[in-house]
């Protein structure tokens, strides 16, 4: 009886369409039972007590700090940003202001500082950004000199206390102004110079 029902077509197709519904369901229950079964995600929090990020505090700027900071500026701005001399600019900053450069390369005027011929010897007219124990931060203004043909250019400056000293950290254009014989009067600051701001 079973061979005469399997005989017909249309009993073949019903009989493999069934048995491949069966194989289907073996495979689902095999698969759920070996593969790994999915849950909440680990738990990362460790017991103890929440541990609290504390802010830098702030010191005041005392007179002795700004004569430091005075007197670092009066050397790095010539010989750092003015090239004149790269061998005492290397005195006068941090291993991580020269991380990068080879000492040959530093001979060579290959500072990490925008060159720039600065008007004057002294340039103790800087804003105050910030004065925490061990680093100060502040924006100055470097006017041009007699060849210089670019206008006045700020920057952000950061000084770090190493070694019973102050030393430079960053030194960092901020804003550039015109030249004072430019047709149009234009500042560029630091977000006018970034990819975005040239359509890059």
């Amino acid at each position: 009886m079973i061979l005469t029902v399997f005989r017909s077509p249309r009993s073949r197709r019903r009989a493999l369409w069934l048995g491949g519904l069966v194989v289907a369901a073996s495979t689902f229950v095999v698969l759920n039972f070996v593969l790994p079964k999915g849950g909440a995600p680990p738990d990362t929090v460790r017991p103890g007590r929440a541990q609290l990020v504390s802010m830098p505090r702030t010191v005041p700027m005392t007179a002795a700090r700004r004569v430091a900071i005075d007197s670092l500026l009066d050397s790095f701005v010539p010989a750092a940003v003015e090239r004149r001399d790269p061998d005492h600019a290397l005195s006068l900053v941090t291993p991580a202001f020269r991380a990068g450069v080879t000492r040959a390369g530093w001979a060579r005027g290959e500072l990490p500082v925008m060159p720039y011929e600065a008007e004057g010897k002294r340039f103790h007219g800087w804003t105050l950004d910030y004065s925490l124990a061990d680093e100060i931060g502040v924006d100055v203004l470097l006017r041009p000199g007699k060849t210089e043909t670019r206008g006045a250019v700020a920057f952000t400056a950061v000084f770090k206390h190493r070694d019973n000293r102050w030393l430079v950290d960053s030194f960092v254009p901020a804003a550039f102004f015109a030249p004072e014989n430019a047709p149009v009067k234009k500042i560029l600051a630091q977000p006018d110079l970034t990819p975005a701001a040239k359509g890059g």
